[in-house]
């Protein structure tokens, strides 16, 4: 892992991938398939002179990213941004779905993106994970009124009314409901689980789901196998 490859161009990176020569020297769309060549990083470490965006629709596997591991689940949308180091940290399953972009900084160099694409905090390595996109996403109060032909805050009120509980409080129970019977008849990780249901951040599905149940998702899974045996 001391070897770094220094990848600086969008040709250099077609080869990398061992795909066909690109038809522009600074952008290039990539459709993924099965004959790409996912395995690079296996054995180094690859210094990315390029943006790099890629949408990993079926995608499996993890990479490491700078000092974080981006971890692909159903779908996940993932920026990087010129110069920073990446390594493949397991096996990567070809993804049949997705589509990468690559671009050089000399194309948006003339024009006021070059300024504040700096400051796109989805490019930084810092940030916790890339974001991960489910179909089944958290609905907000807005759409759960539109599609009952009222306004989000009618029916805000009427349910806080009816049933002493807000909308929100409403969404929450119905997801770990429904968390709950994933967890039990199902041995999929709980971030998995979490993206599932429309979570960005596995933390933030474990808070929502520790105020309602009273136990973390590990914990809720736990007892209830202590209580099987």
């Amino acid at each position: 892992m001391n070897d770094i490859l220094q990848i600086k161009s969008i040709s250099e990176m077609h080869q990398l991938l061992e795909i066909e020569k690109p038809a522009h020297p600074l952008i290039s769309v990539v459709s993924h398939t099965k004959d790409m060549n996912l395995s690079f990083g296996k054995n180094l470490r690859v210094n990315n002179h390029l943006y790099f965006i890629s949408l990993k629709e079926n995608m499996q596997g993890a990479f490491q990213y700078g000092r974080k591991s981006y971890d692909f689940q159903e779908g996940s949308l993932v920026f990087m941004r010129p110069k920073q180091i990446t390594s493949n940290t397991g096996n990567i399953e070809s993804d049949l779905g997705g589509w990468s972009i690559f671009f050089h900084p000399d194309l948006i160099r003339a024009y006021s993106l070059s300024n504040t694409i700096q400051h796109y905090s989805f490019f930084d390595y810092d940030s916790n994970e890339a974001l991960h996109i489910s179909e089944k996403g958290i609905p907000s109060v807005k759409e759960c009124g539109e599609n009952l032909e009222m306004s989000g805050k009618y029916l805000g009120d009427l349910l806080k009314k009816e049933t002493g509980k807000s909308i929100t409080e409403h969404i929450h129970l119905h997801i770990v409901e429904k968390a709950k019977n994933e967890l039990l008849n199902s041995n999929n990780p709980i971030s998995q689980i979490a993206y599932g249901l429309g979570f960005e951040y596995p933390q933030h599905f474990s808070k929502i789901f520790k105020s309602n149940a009273g136990v973390t998702p590990k914990q809720f899974r736990s007892l209830k196998l202590h209580r099987i045996y």
